[in-house]
């Protein structure tokens, strides 16, 4: 059910469209955007969700002080260095109003080890998706 590539152009399967998921309340997708294409799995959380269900997702911004991925001994976190591709905050908004969702909150959140994320969370309009 799940394809990852260790590529450049990595594409990341986990949904199949012959599978039925019962709708949900909530997704969270934090840290996993920026190795799927978001279009595809933003149309495909929206029909996993109820109306009125929430989205929320954090996202690694850009940062000239450190790398994308912070140094490891752990050789299969740094395999995801040349695969990582930062998601924008303003994509994923135009991603997510393009399949039905309403921004409900929008903020950064700093870490300890100076990185910055962005925490975005959604709500899913009753005329797109599920019902």
């Amino acid at each position: 059910m799940r394809d990852a590539s260790a590529t450049s152009n990595c594409t990341l399967r986990t949904f199949r469209d012959d599978v039925i998921v019962e709708p949900v309340d909530l997704v969270f997708a934090a840290l996993i955007l920026e190795y799927v294409d978001v279009d595809v799995v933003i149309a495909r959380t929206r029909s996993m969700l109820r109306a009125k269900g929430k989205l929320v997702t954090v996202l690694q911004l850009p940062g000239a002080r450190s790398a994308n991925v912070t140094p490891s001994s752990f050789a299969s976190l740094q395999a995801l260095g040349p695969v990582m591709r930062l998601v924008l905050p303003d994509d994923l908004l135009r991603a997510a109003r393009d399949h039905g969702f309403i921004q409900l909150e929008s903020r950064i959140a700093d870490s300890a080890g100076g990185k910055q994320f962005q925490v975005q969370s959604f709500m899913a309009s009753r005329t797109a998706g599920r019902p």
